[in-house]
């Protein structure tokens, strides 16, 4: 609650504050004003929840009505949820998952409209024995968004998210800010979807980190380390074959470390008909059998990548990044090398992008200076 004086209508003030309650924002204790963004869930009332969906225009989430949110601790309650919002029995639009862990089959089609935001601590992991494909796995119909969540611990041969339509039609999946690690299988993969993926960590998953085929999709301001260590699609980093009369926009992506332990395929990253420019991003410090890091088809811009050679402005030197890879200042060559772009106003961390108001924009997920 704030105290806040008004107008009476006859044009003088009142003497004696009148009490407004912020919600669904937190008061601001500094300013003793409401707050009108939020960084996370704390930064609104314990009924509401941060959508940060949009934070890559805004670079702020939205605190959500409460009378819109579903507030979810344990499993059968988020299956209660689901199931009303599949039949179209309740007016929320967003879940709010408080801190832990959730073990089941989370397999979500049809008419279904998802929109989960875990707070910090929540991880979702498959049921014992569980034979689907995916720890999360969207099929036809179904769109799903998930923020702030972790993704883990999958079973053998099993992929951390996985969407796949078996239909003409359309599933729609989208991750913000979440955490996909080590699963067995990849840690994302997708079949005739569109997939939205920004600002998430994605990193020793065993197959390779993302995969997108047959559908269009959008990655921004991703990390994508160390994934694709046993091998088993066709680059340890990042796989896009978007099909025909789909699109893929690839921007201020950071692919390190990733493996192919064969040369049946690449370390960081292929491409095949993605017709679009690929800007901003660091492929660095792949490795596989035969040192074959790019496949042919990337069309790159501004971005570090072996053998830049100059054209399109890219570029391939040593990176220079520290132990969490970000660009090391005074030294990368990533800094200030970006070319400018709408795709996102923050980067992977909520750092403004560009750091200087007019300024240029680094190579890579992170804005270090």
């Amino acid at each position: 609650l704030v105290d806040e004086f008004f107008c009476d209508g006859s044009g003088t003030c009142s003497s004696t504050p009148a009490t407004r309650p912020c919600t669904p924002y937190v008061c601001d204790g500094k300013t003793s004003t409401c707050a009108a963004e939020c960084g996370g869930n704390t930064g609104c009332v314990a009924t509401s929840v941060c959508d940060r969906s949009q934070a890559h225009k805004t670079g702020v989430g939205e605190c959500i009505s409460p009378s819109k949110v579903a507030l979810v601790g344990n499993i059968k309650d988020l299956q209660d949820e689901v199931s009303m919002q599949s039949l179209g029995t309740t007016t929320r639009t967003h879940i709010r998952l408080s801190k832990g862990t959730y073990s089941f089959d989370f397999k979500w089609s049809g008419s279904v409209k998802l929109n989960i935001v875990g707070d910090a601590g929540t991880l979702f992991k498959p049921a014992p024995g569980s034979t689907e494909p995916a720890i999360v796995y969207v099929q036809d119909g179904a769109d799903v968004t998930l923020q702030g969540i972790s993704f883990t611990g999958s079973l053998a041969n099993q992929s951390g998210l996985a969407c796949q339509t078996m239909s003409s039609g359309l599933a729609w999946l989208t991750i913000i800010e979440c955490d996909v690690s080590n699963n067995s299988n990849f840690g994302v993969t997708t079949n005739r979807c569109d997939v939205v993926a920004r600002r998430n960590k994605i990193s020793a998953n065993g197959s390779g980190g993302v995969r997108i085929t047959n559908g269009s999709g959008t990655m921004t301001n991703n990390l994508i380390i160390s994934n694709g260590q046993k091998g088993g699609g066709s680059a340890g980093g990042v796989e896009l074959i978007p099909g025909s009369g789909k699109s893929i926009h690839f921007s201020n992506n950071t692919l390190v470390d990733n493996i192919y332990p064969s040369n049946a395929a690449v370390s960081g990253m292929l491409c095949q008909g993605v017709l679009t420019v690929l800007p901003n991003n660091i492929i660095f410090s792949n490795a596989t059998q035969n040192t074959k890091v790019l496949a042919t088809g990337c069309n790159f811009a501004n971005s570090l990548v072996p053998q830049g050679g100059g054209k399109n402005g890219n570029f391939s030197k040593l990176a220079q990044l520290d132990a969490s890879y970000k660009p090391k200042i005074s030294l990368s060559p990533c800094i200030d090398a970006g070319q400018a772009t709408t795709a996102t106003v923050i980067d992977v961390e909520g750092n403004p992008r560009p750091a200087i108001k007019n300024g240029k924009v680094d190579v890579g997920c992170y804005e270090v200076k």
